[in-house]
């Protein structure tokens, strides 16, 4: 068990044990980096009947970075995730899916960040990317797919104090779309600093039939929900969004 960890990475899982087994073997490849860098691997699984229980056991043995919570009974993916901003003991969490894992090259370059950095969430993206030339140049929210990136759970790492002083609102959003998306939205709404640190690949996904660059049903489901919830804030106001986006170059 990791005392005081920087960074939580949390992975909630559901009966997908073989697809895991090939992710942690990524990250028993980066267990010295989490170790010396107080980085805590928390996998949440809800309530699987594949042998999810004894694969985690086994990686437990030789990388003690590993913690897992095993739920009683399914409370749905919505909830799960919301289990793991609310179990996370770190100063920041990313919650991974179960199919990913953090690319080793830009960790070290992401953790020195980290243990500067004040902010309530940082987003995370490749250098020139287009979504935030986009957003950038074009100076509207939703003209851009920025919301995509933001609903796309590894892109964005949160302070875990923000996360559990706004948890009803992350609740209140997964009735709608995205818990973590909600989170998000609340920052722009309270006109907090977000930064924008490019490093061009933060993580990798495992080979399977889904393919995540083809998801573009998380732009259709991000947009309306992101109206939803924005009350009478006008996010089309540039000068508000622009004011509060910092590019962190690396």
């Amino acid at each position: 068990m990791i005392k005081d960890p920087l960074l939580t990475i949390a992975i909630p899982t559901y009966n997908r044990s073989e697809i895991l087994k090939l992710s942690l073997l990524k990250y028993q490849t980066m267990s010295s980096i989490f170790l010396s860098n107080n980085i805590e691997i928390l996998i949440i699984d809800n309530f699987s009947d594949d042998s999810t229980f004894e694969i985690v056991k086994e990686f437990k043995i030789n990388n003690p970075a590993i913690k897992l919570i095993m739920n009683s009974s399914n409370i749905g993916g919505v909830r799960n995730i919301i289990k793991c901003f609310k179990e996370s003991k770190s100063k920041w969490t990313w919650i991974m899916p179960d199919d990913c894992y953090p690319n080793k090259s830009n960790l070290k370059k992401l953790l020195k960040f980290l243990k500067i950095e004040r902010n309530d969430a940082i987003l995370v993206g490749e250098k020139n990317s287009t979504t935030m030339n986009n957003f950038f140049q074009k100076q509207d929210l939703f003209n851009t797919d920025i919301l995509t990136k933001a609903s796309w759970l590894p892109h964005v790492l949160y302070s875990t104090t923000y996360c559990k002083q706004n948890i009803k609102i992350a609740i209140d959003a997964g009735k709608f779309s995205y818990p973590h998306l909600g989170l998000f939205i609340n920052l722009i709404k309270q006109k907090k600093e977000l930064k924008f640190l490019q490093l061009n690949k933060i993580f990798n996904s495992i080979s399977v039939k889904e393919n995540h660059s083809k998801y573009s049903f998380i732009s259709g489901a991000a947009i309306p929900f992101a109206k939803i919830i924005s009350l009478n804030f006008d996010y089309k106001s540039s000068s508000r969004i622009l004011k509060n986006f910092q590019i962190i170059q690396t």
